[in-house]
């Protein structure tokens, strides 16, 4: 439950394993570079209340998705 770094960058897994607060409450950052995640996939980690940072490196992601869920003042790489 104190859980605070998720690096699951080069797996399968993508923002659905997210959905939803689960186990994750205490999630900060979340690491998931050249995952199969998409633009669908960004509205899940809304999911976690602490969340600070997700990277999303060498994934299909576009700045225009994840523009869609998060506020305009949210830094995105």
């Amino acid at each position: 439950p104190n859980l605070w770094r998720l690096d699951v960058s080069g797996t399968k897994s993508v923002g659905h394993a997210f959905r939803g607060t689960g186990g994750f409450q205490e999630l900060r950052m979340v690491l998931a570079d050249s995952t199969p995640a998409t633009d669908e996939d960004v509205p899940n980690f809304r999911g976690l209340p602490h969340l600070m940072s997700v990277t999303l490196r060498g994934t299909t992601v576009t700045e225009a998705g994840v523009r869609k869920v998060f506020a305009p003042d949210n830094q995105t790489e």
